[in-house]
């Protein structure tokens, strides 16, 4: 396609009512002392969210084949990207829109065979839902306890980081039976040890 008599890349945008061309595009068509039709101030956003602000807008000669065009172009900068919108691209013959679909007849359609019947056992094994009591029953093991798992793991400490002492929070004393009975549960279970002198 040719664009003030260069020849340049275009993007074709069906979705997009603007057509987009880079200032240092315009630079290179040497298309900087045409006319400045109007001064704007407008921000642009692509597909993916680019943000572009178009200072103004150029109108240049377009043609592709035998379609020659006038075009309006909103001149952003920060891409080289030549943009056309779905509207102008029609224009020049560069895309077609299907409006309606033509139909034949006389085409040979493949036969699909209906499925068997179903019958009420089928749909009985269809609508099955497995119930959370049955989940429980069959995988009991993974429910029960603490859930520890085979083996010794062990916690590799970066020695380069400085230790931090942590002052001893206090509980509130509506809670404190209840805290003292949830530590010697866990203790019993082997989850975590007592200690009873200072660690370092």
């Amino acid at each position: 396609m040719f664009v003030n008599g260069t020849e340049i890349k275009i993007v074709i945008d069906t979705g997009s009512r603007t057509n987009i061309i880079g200032e240092e595009t315009v630079q290179q068509l040497k298309a900087t002392k045409l006319k400045q039709k109007l001064k704007t101030n407008i921000n642009l956003f692509a597909y993916f969210g680019q943000k572009y602000t178009s200072t103004h807008k150029v109108s240049l000669p377009v043609s592709h084949k035998d379609k020659h065009l006038n075009v309006d172009f909103m001149v952003v900068s920060g891409t080289n990207k030549t943009l056309l919108s779905g509207n102008t691209a029609e224009k020049l013959n560069l895309i077609k829109r299907v409006l309606k679909v033509n139909t034949n007849d006389e085409i040979n359609h493949q036969v699909v065979e209906p499925p068997k019947k179903v019958t009420s056992n089928d749909i009985d094994k269809l609508s099955a839902v497995v119930t959370g009591d049955q989940i429980l029953k069959n995988f009991k093991d993974v429910f029960t306890g603490m859930g520890k798992l085979p083996g010794k793991h062990r916690i590799e400490i970066d020695k380069s980081v400085p230790p931090v002492i942590m002052p001893v929070r206090r509980l509130p004393f509506a809670i404190r039976d209840q805290f003292k009975q949830e530590l010697e549960s866990m203790e019993s279970e082997g989850l975590i040890d007592k200690v009873t002198k200072p660690t370092e």
